[in-house]
């Protein structure tokens, strides 16, 4: 159990990130036209090199946390409509 509430909302963050990223993947993947959506799958990519930079997420600042959660579920969002 964590105590630590700025560790709890990191790891919340993480984990929120953690799963909209595979979303995003998923309904990427399966998209007819990939030409179409190279942007979206490059964004995708580069939000998961980030996680993948940051194996220790736990460090990284919780603004910055905040910011990728921001960007990653807009991103979802984005995927989802088209």
């Amino acid at each position: 159990m964590i105590t630590n509430p700025i560790a709890f909302e990191k790891d919340k963050l993480i984990r929120e990130i953690i799963l909209a990223q595979k979303q995003s993947g998923h309904l990427l993947y399966h998209h007819n036209n990939h030409v179409e959506i190279a942007h979206l799958i490059y964004e995708h990519h580069g939000y998961k090199q980030f996680l993948l930079d940051n194996p220790s997420a736990v460090k990284i600042p919780l603004e910055e946390l905040k910011e990728k959660h921001k960007q990653v579920m807009d991103l979802l969002e984005r995927v989802k409509n088209l």
